[in-house]
């Protein structure tokens, strides 16, 4: 007898609405064009209704927040429409069903910034409505820009 356990495959499953939203974002932002800049934030977002992770049809939102109060907000946001966040469905990590994203800096205010922590907090609205759901507390804190971190 093995110590291994044996995989499970979780299936694609379709729902009309969701409870509840994990979001997990990749520790360190990618620099896809070789400029200096981090300028893509990797996101994975996974829809949860009752214990089962869905996908529903709808539209996602991602803040990023700095972690600088003094920096107005909202800083950047990112919207995903129905048809975005279809195209970005199917399996995520650990291949659960969800939703995999990436955030461009420089198509929401430009990449080339003095280094800043930054949180990354989300929404969904179903299509059929329905209370938005947000994602569950926690951070999710990126560092773009370049240069020494300012102190917080």
């Amino acid at each position: 007898m093995s110590a291994r356990p044996e995989p499970k495959t979780v299936p694609l499953r379709h729902a009309n609405r969701a409870e509840q939203m994990a979001v997990m974002i990749r520790s360190k932002p990618r620099d896809t064009d070789a400029d200096g800049y981090p300028d893509t934030i990797d996101v994975t977002a996974v829809l949860i209704e009752g214990n089962d992770p869905v996908l529903v049809p709808g539209v996602f939102e991602f803040e990023l927040q700095p972690l600088d109060e003094s920096i107005e907000r909202p800083w950047r946001v990112w919207t995903f429409n129905q048809q975005q966040s279809a195209a970005a469905a199917g399996p995520a990590v650990f291949d659960l069903p969800g939703y995999s994203f990436a955030l461009d800096l420089r198509q929401n205010g430009g990449d080339r910034m003095p280094a800043l922590a930054a949180n990354v907090t989300a929404r969904f609205l179903a299509i059929e409505g329905g209370p938005v759901v947000e994602a569950q507390p926690g951070q999710r804190v990126v560092q773009v820009g370049r240069g020494p971190s300012t102190p917080q």
